[in-house]
C-alpha cells in the first residue's frame, strides 16, 4: 500500500467536501451523493496511510 496514495485520497475527499460550499445550489440527491463520496475517500485514504505504517 502507498502512503502517497492515501494522502491523495484524503486530499480528494477534502476537495469534494469543499465543493459543497463552492456549489451550494446542487440538488439534494447530488449533494448527498457527494457527501458519501467524501466520506468514502476520507476513510480509504486514512486506511492507506495507516496500512503503510
Amino acid at each position: 500500500m502507498n502512503k502517497e496514495l492515501g494522502i491523495l485520497l484524503i486530499g480528494a475527499g477534502i476537495g469534494m467536501a469543499g465543493m459543497q460550499y463552492v456549489l451550494p445550489k446542487l440538488g439534494t440527491v447530488v449533494s448527498s451523493f457527494a457527501w458519501i463520496i467524501w466520506f468514502v475517500l476520507l476513510i480509504v485514504g486514512v486506511f492507506f496511510v495507516i496500512k503503510h505504517d
